[in-house]
């Protein structure tokens, strides 16, 4: 961990949580995000599961075949970390890893939150986090990969709000 958990890995998750937010976002937009995810994901070497909530509650889930109970455990756990922490779970990973803390530390149990990437907040510009996006599957790194690739797909696409 010590040479990816590095300053300069946390710059860059807070930059992308300045970067990828939203004008607006409804339960209609976490379905064409999720669908999206899911679509990216199917060139990855490995099933990933995909979880969206808007304000604490689950409103797209997806679970292919080849996923299993492991991979909906982490995505609750992602989910419950950015919830949690207001930022990607990567980010609170390596923050903690470099301020030398533990999920314990920030009173938060291994069973419920993880310390690795794979969630990421739902942001609106203006607002604030309002919902968190979770996958699950590929090695952690490349799970808040595959969600900063679409983002960025799916965020170039949309229209601006003035």
């Amino acid at each position: 961990m010590e040479n990816l958990y590095t300053r300069e890995l946390l710059a860059r998750c807070a930059a992308e949580e300045e970067t990828y937010q939203f004008d607006r976002f409804s339960h209609e937009d976490a379905k064409r995000l999720g669908d999206l995810l899911y679509e990216n994901s199917r060139s990855c070497a490995r099933t990933v599961g995909v979880e969206i909530r808007v304000n604490g509650e689950t409103v797209y889930r997806y679970l292919p075949d080849s996923c299993n109970r492991e991979n909906g455990k982490w995505l609750r756990a992602k989910g419950n970390t950015v919830e949690m922490m207001k930022m990607s779970s990567l980010r609170t990973a390596v923050q903690l890893f470099l301020d030398q803390e533990t999920l314990e530390d920030k009173k938060m149990n291994n069973a419920d939150y993880g310390l690795l990437g794979g969630g990421f907040p739902v942001l609106l510009r203006g607002t604030g986090m309002i919902g968190t996006i979770a996958v699950s599957g590929l090695w952690h790194v490349e799970d808040h990969e595959l969600i900063i690739r679409t983002l960025k797909e799916y965020l170039g696409g949309q229209p601006v709000q003035q």
